[in-house]
């Protein structure tokens, strides 16, 4: 197979290189990059920034959702659809913030939650305030 010279070149920065049948080998490729990653400094100040964003949006997510005055049940589901589309929370994650609520819950609440906003105005009303405030 011809591959552009670009491409070439890209694939020898791993370490892949031609044999005689012209098919690519590996010389170590999964170290080369492991040892690539390993001299890169790590920045746990950067992660610990980010987790303080991610902490801050959760609660303004929070103040949101409570200040919309709603009812528990959807309230809940307004807060996991809020976690979901503002924070960057994974499922697990999001559960964990709605008192404990598996992640399988989770997306299936999000997603009733987003065809129930096409049937019912007040839903659709509440998910535009949110929406405005955020």
């Amino acid at each position: 197979m011809l591959y552009p010279k670009r491409f070439e070149r890209f694939l020898g920065s791993f370490g892949f290189k031609r044999n005689g049948a012209g098919n690519r080998q590996s010389e170590g490729f999964v170290e080369k990059i492991k040892a690539r990653l390993d001299k890169r400094e790590k920045n746990g100040a950067l992660t610990g920034l980010r987790e303080l964003k991610k902490d801050e949006r959760v609660k303004e997510v929070e103040r949101c959702v409570k200040g919309l005055g709603c009812d528990d049940r959807s309230r809940n589901k307004l807060l996991l659809y809020g976690l979901r589309k503002y924070t960057g929370l994974s499922l697990k994650e999001a559960g964990a913030k709605a008192g404990g609520t598996k992640p399988a819950a989770v997306r299936q609440a999000v997603r009733r939650l987003v065809l129930e906003r096409e049937k019912d105005k007040k839903t659709a009303a509440w998910i535009r305030k949110l929406e405005c405030q955020m």
